[in-house]
């Protein structure tokens, strides 16, 4: 049996990988017209949707992957998220869960938008691009985009631990998150995912199960910095 689920997770991620990829290298290059014609906000929807429901389709079809949003009514009005980063599921399907999408700014490394493509999807969808590699600099941009973001009345998404860990208990989530928290009096919704279990970092190989992303209580505005890491560590140590 091992061998049969073995063998399965392997064919099953190579044809999701010829599938997904393909589809996503096109969709690229289609929607780029389209920010001549739609807003910024509708374009969110279409970009993030369009892929996210190709990728959920896609995973349960050729690896049996499914997955599970609890939480939701957490994540009313203007606010921060903060997820735990663990594979790419979470940058398409956070933003396709929630009904706002539109209203959404997500902080992404600053490397994404270097290539000539992608370089117009970040731009236009108006995400927050910092450079990891300056970390001063980065929380200046962080904070100033950020500003921005909540006078257009979007939301923000930002990954706690900067870049892809297996890591789910949130204690080691950066500064960036605070500092927005602090700056701009909004609350944070933590968000726990699991996807690790499933989608490996930097993994070609995926695995059968069901995902969860599980939308928590969010965090008032007000408390210290010493008080917002114990409340968002002990929300990540929450069992899903």
């Amino acid at each position: 049996m091992k061998i049969l689920i073995n063998t399965r997770n392997f064919i099953g991620s190579i044809l999701f990988n010829i599938f997904f990829w393909t589809y996503f290298m096109i969709i690229v290059v289609v929607l780029i017209p389209l920010y001549c014609v739609f807003s910024y906000k509708t374009m969110r929807i279409i970009a993030y949707k369009s892929t996210a429901k190709a990728m959920h389709v896609l995973l349960r079809i050729f690896l049996g992957i499914k997955y599970e949003v609890t939480g939701l009514e957490n994540v009313s009005g203007q606010c921060i998220i903060g997820a735990n980063h663990q594979s790419m599921w979470e940058t398409l399907a956070v933003p396709d869960a929630i009904s706002d999408t539109k209203d959404i700014s997500v902080v992404v490394k600053k490397e994404l938008g270097d290539t000539l493509l992608f370089g117009i999807h970040m731009k236009n969808l108006r995400n927050i691009a910092i450079d990891r590699s300056k970390p001063v600099f980065a929380l200046k941009t962080l904070l100033s985009c950020g500003s921005e973001a909540k006078n257009s009345g979007d939301s923000i998404l930002i990954f706690v631990t900067g870049t892809r860990t297996q890591e789910q208990d949130g204690s080691g989530h950066k500064v960036g998150v605070y500092a927005l928290y602090k700056n701009l009096g909004l609350p944070v919704v933590p968000c726990r995912i699991d996807s690790g279990k499933c989608w490996g970092k930097q993994s070609f190989f995926k695995r059968c199960g069901t995902i969860h992303a599980n939308f928590m209580k969010p965090i008032q505005p007000g408390l210290s910095r010493e008080e917002f890491d114990e409340v968002m560590s002990k929300s990540f140590s929450d069992i899903i």
